[in-house]
C-alpha cells in the first residue's frame, strides 16, 4: 500500500508542524535566557579575574572563587546563585 504525497493545496501537514512549534517554543525561551545569563556570568567573572578584580563569595560553608565555580552553581541553582553573583559582583 503506497501513500500519495500531499497535494499542493493540502496544508494539513504544515499546520500540524506549525502548531507543534508554537507549543514548544515558549517552553524553551526561559531555558535559552538562563543559558545566556549563565554564559554572561562565566565571561564576566573570567574578565574580572584577569583584571585582578575577582568575584568571590561565601555562602554558609561554600566558597565560590573561580569563574567555573560561578558557572557551575548558576547552572545548578540559577534562581539562587545568579542574584548572589550580582550582589557579590557589586561588592567586589
Amino acid at each position: 500500500m503506497r501513500s500519495e504525497p500531499p497535494s499542493p493545496g493540502d496544508q494539513s501537514q504544515g499546520l500540524c508542524h506549525a502548531e507543534s512549534v508554537s507549543v514548544w517554543a515558549p517552553g524553551f525561551l526561559p531555558l535559552i535566557l538562563v543559558a545566556i545569563a549563565d554564559t554572561w556570568v562565566y565571561l564576566d567573572a573570567r574578565a574580572r579575574q584577569r583584571r585582578r578584580r575577582d568575584v568571590t563569595a561565601t555562602l554558609l560553608a561554600l566558597e565560590i572563587e573561580t569563574p567555573a565555580a560561578w558557572l557551575f552553581w548558576c547552572v545548578v541553582l540559577f534562581l539562587v546563585f545568579f542574584p548572589f553573583y550580582l550582589a557579590a559582583r557589586r561588592a567586589a
